[in-house]
């Protein structure tokens, strides 16, 4: 179980730097991502680099399964 925790921990911090991102000129599109949310980078580098697109045009739904 410690194993686990520690893996998971060490993993998250060695992949922080890929979700550091500048700040951006424009804000996201989506109405259900709010800036001061802990995954606002996150969805901001995504979708800057076309690797994800919310469910619409103006929708991401990062609390959907």
């Amino acid at each position: 179980m410690k194993k686990t925790i520690v893996s998971i921990v060490l993993a998250f911090i060695l992949l922080l730097p890929a979700f550091s991102v500048f700040s951006s000129a424009a804000d996201l599109p989506f109405k259900d991502v709010k800036k001061g949310k802990w995954y606002y980078s996150a969805v901001e580098k995504v979708h800057a680099d076309g690797i994800m697109n919310g469910l619409k045009s103006d929708v991401f739904a990062p609390d959907e399964k």
